[in-house]
């Protein structure tokens, strides 16, 4: 359900840090009631934000 509010807000990168599965999922590129881009990302790649593409981190970084 949030997932679709922020589709429907615009907001254009959207993450779920998921602890118990080890990874981070990526929503991006809103349209159509859905992210169109998703991404399931684990330990080792490094991710970048939207609003900061100056800015990377690992999967590691966030979830400790």
């Amino acid at each position: 359900m949030k997932g679709q509010l922020y589709t429907e807000a615009r907001i254009r990168d959207y993450w779920i840090v998921d602890v118990p599965g080890d990874a981070i999922e990526i929503y991006r590129e809103p349209g159509a009631g859905r992210f169109q881009l998703t991404q399931r990302l684990g330990r080792g790649t490094v991710l970048t934000p939207l609003a900061f593409p100056d800015v990377t981190l690992t999967v590691a970084d966030i979830l400790g």
